[in-house]
């Protein structure tokens, strides 16, 4: 037992000073190799196989790397196996080689795979190369071996090939064989089981990207998720999902009809869907068809939380090579107005820009774009966090009035602080009177904010004039 003592303790978080928030830091959900619904860490600091060492040639991780190469700096990832397998679709063979073929393997994610003859022969005479994004990049020339077995590496696929009857007849020079094959994908569960890891999670984060097309019923169950997220675990969020891309049958008007059809189908404004496309250029240097959520969740991170990621100035689309499916620029305005998000370009500019930042919000909502929703998200976090600090505070019933003039400056200093950061215009902490405190132990505070102001149109009038009139 210590003597008596005059002690000393240093109290803290009586300045109101806030803490680091989670702006910008998102969490990704996506197949890879690594241990189902383990966190893992991934930060812009780490090299790119650095990346694929930990999430291995996944969806994800081409997730991850359109993420930091667009802006993002930390990412917590979630991997998943996938319940449904990917596929390979059928081998495409021109030339007059005369070699059978067969594939096989199970996808690690989703390629465009082309195999060139370089020498005439047959097997250990022949050379060949192969790519894996339809021929923006190809390996060294390599000799097809004895036993015919071509392995391509990281995808989990195998071609084996069989000599002719006669081998030199087995593979001529120009032969191509080529072929595509689909991603592994999640289920429904999968996705929710994974979201629901994050519900006692210590860190903070904005943001959830589901990676991986889905549909209409996944997004009204991950909509719901952010629902409980924030109403169960105080955790303010919205969540990014991306849209399927056109199948080969269908037309492009058909596959606009089919995602607007979708969306109608969900309200939410704690749900973004992306249905942008494009060929994206990977931190890996692939070129891929690839949806652009990756991007636009890497926008987030680099852009302030009321900023537009549609701001022309600051955040063009620096990886874009062009926007898939072909022809579908002039829909582009449609898929903005049924609420999707898109990429665009404008007369006049070189290069791509997101169109809007759209949430899958009601009409008549205050909440239909992602600055708001980013806005008033962290406004939450932040005077969540302050009035944490006064749980279980006594207040003078004799002088109630000033007791809750000193806790309505101690709320009111998260806004005034996103007013200095120019996130809102100003805000406001309003506690109304007559509140009967001592008996029910319960205060009602009401907070207001006036967001910043985004310009989405200029219109401009141009006239002649006369000086001598």
């Amino acid at each position: 037992m210590s003597l008596n003592d005059v002690k000393i303790k240093i109290a803290d978080g009586g300045l109101g000073i806030s803490s680091a928030g989670g702006d910008g830091i998102h969490v990704k959900i996506g197949v890879s190799k690594a241990e189902k619904n383990k966190l893992i860490v991934i930060n812009s600091s780490m090299k790119v196989n650095e990346i694929k060492d930990v999430l291995g040639h996944s969806p994800l991780a081409d997730a991850v790397m359109d993420s930091i190469g667009t802006g993002a700096s930390t990412i917590y990832c979630i991997p998943t196996q996938g319940t449904e397998a990917g596929s390979i679709g059928d081998v495409i063979h021109s030339g007059t080689g005369e070699a059978t073929y067969t594939v096989s393997g199970t996808p690690k994610n989703s390629y465009e795979i082309i195999i060139e003859v370089l020498k005439d022969g047959g097997l250990n005479g022949a050379t060949y190369r192969y790519s894996i994004d339809g021929g923006n990049s190809f390996t060294g020339e390599k000799t097809i071996p004895t036993d015919g077995e071509v392995t391509i590496e990281n995808t989990g696929i195998k071609i084996t090939f069989t000599e002719a009857a006669d081998p030199e007849n087995s593979f001529k020079i120009g032969d191509v064989y080529s072929f595509k094959t689909t991603a592994p994908k999640m289920s429904n569960q999968e996705v929710l089981d994974a979201i629901s890891t994050t519900e006692d999670a210590v860190f903070e984060f904005e943001y959830i990207h589901i990676v991986g097309e889905s549909d209409a019923p996944m997004w009204a169950a991950v909509a719901t998720q952010a629902d409980i997220l924030f109403s169960t675990y105080f955790k303010p969020v919205f969540i990014i999902c991306e849209a399927r891309n056109k199948k080969k049958e269908e037309s492009i008007s058909e596959y606009v009809e089919s995602l607007i059809t979708a969306r109608n189908s969900v309200n939410n404004y704690r749900l973004q869907v992306v249905a942008a496309r494009a060929e994206i250029v990977s931190l890996d240097g692939k070129i891929r068809n690839s949806n652009g959520a990756g991007d636009v969740a890497g926008l987030y991170s680099k852009s302030n939380v009321s900023q537009s990621i549609g701001e022309v100035s600051e955040f063009p689309l620096n990886n874009v090579i062009k926007l898939l499916p072909e022809g579908i620029e002039p829909y582009i305005s449609i898929l903005d107005q049924a609420k999707f998000v898109t990429f665009r370009r404008y007369i006049g500019l070189e290069g791509f820009y997101v169109t809007n930042g759209r949430m899958f919000a009601p009409d008549g909502s205050d909440y239909q774009y992602a600055e708001t929703v980013r806005t008033i998200n962290k406004a939450v976090r932040e005077i969540r966090k302050q009035a944490l600090f006064n749980i279980q505070m006594q207040l003078d019933p004799i002088n109630i009035e000033g007791s809750i003039n000193l806790l309505k400056e101690f709320l009111q200093i998260p806004l005034e602080n996103m007013t200095d950061d120019k996130e809102i215009a100003s805000g406001e902490v309003i506690i109304p009177k007559g509140q009967n405190v001592l008996g029910t132990s319960k205060l009602k505070v009401k907070v207001k904010a006036v967001p910043m102001a985004i310009m989405r149109e200029i219109e401009i009038e141009f006239g002649m004039e006369n000086p001598f009139k």
